[in-house]
């Protein structure tokens, strides 16, 4: 036992941070799509839903996380898997007595899985860190939820910069002024007890972060990255001590893997148009904008993925 704990202290957790140059780049809704597929199970009524039959903490620090609209996406991701699993099976197979989830099923479904994902709400850096600490006895007390049979897929924070820039200000005022009665929280406490977290339940930690100010210079040029074989401009153009180091050290060395996130950028109009070309195509520009669509590439441009956010929920490419 002592050797599996040494062991379990040297391994760094996954820490995946979910960044964006603006808000509403999708972050949150990212988030409801991976706690979907960590609490559904693998297969229900004979239906492939790819789950994952565990359970999942969502620390909600920026109050975002909506159980209505999570429905919504659990729903539609389900409703997507049961078309899928359709399309795959055999022509001669398909008919009226093939796997399918009616109305109730689904249902009775979301809300058992809905069951197994713990929310939680704290208001400031030292409640965020309180409920942390907290965390471990809640989870491994059997008698407090219904998921004590199941592993912890992960522990999702939105966001992890929620109080830091409150926090910042204060830490600065303290320092002009008399020391504070008592040692203040700081971002080394939060960094070390998500680490802690993790290495307890070999999960990983997914937050995002949001820079404190979107400024024109972000989105005045774009790069494109070619992502299934398809060229996206996206804007991820921002000075690199904006996009990385807003943070204090402690956070960015902490995290593993870092994923940027912006709405596809819509080309401008090219020059020597007709006006009814540019009619035509402004007719185009605006179902490609209906879409929702989104872009996440990694820390170095290697590689990413396309989603769409709709009002039924969210499509990954």
């Amino acid at each position: 036992m002592q050797l599996d704990q040494l062991k379990r202290a040297s391994q760094k957790p996954n820490v995946l941070e979910i960044t964006s140059e603006e808000p509403g780049a999708g972050k949150t809704h990212l988030l409801f799509l991976l706690a979907a597929i960590a609490v559904l199970p693998k297969s229900h009524s004979g239906v492939i839903l790819n789950g994952m039959h565990s359970t999942i903490v969502v620390v909600d620090a920026d109050n975002r996380f909506c159980v209505q609209r999570l429905t919504q996406i659990m729903r539609h991701y389900i409703e997507q898997q049961c078309k899928n699993h359709q399309d795959n099976m055999p022509v001669a197979t398909v008919d009226s007595h093939s796997p399918h989830l009616d109305e109730a099923t689904t249902s009775h479904l979301i809300s058992a899985s809905l069951q197994h994902i713990h929310i939680f709400r704290p208001q400031s850096l030292s409640s965020l860190l309180t409920t942390l600490t907290t965390l471990q006895n809640y989870l491994l007390t059997s008698t407090a939820h219904h998921s004590s049979t199941r592993r912890l897929h992960s522990i999702l924070l939105d966001s992890a910069t929620a109080f830091y820039w409150n926090h910042r200000a204060a830490s600065e005022t303290t320092n002009l002024s008399e020391p504070a009665p008592q040692p203040q929280p700081t971002y080394n406490h939060l960094v070390h007890t998500l680490r802690s977290l993790a290495q307890l339940f070999s999960c990983p930690v997914i937050a995002t972060t949001s820079p404190p100010f979107a400024t024109s210079a972000s989105t005045s040029s774009s790069t494109a990255i070619a992502i299934g074989g398809r060229g996206t401009g996206i804007g991820l153009s921002a000075p690199p001590a904006i996009r990385r180091h807003f943070m204090p050290h402690s956070w960015s060395a902490f995290v593993t893997v870092r994923l940027h996130v912006a709405r596809v950028a819509i080309p401008r109009f090219a020059l020597g148009l007709s006006v009814e070309e540019a009619l035509r195509e402004k007719e185009e520009r605006q179902r490609e904008v209906e879409k929702g669509m989104f872009v996440v590439v990694t820390d170095d441009g290697s590689g990413g993925f396309r989603f769409s956010i709709c009002g039924e929920g969210v499509e990954v490419e």
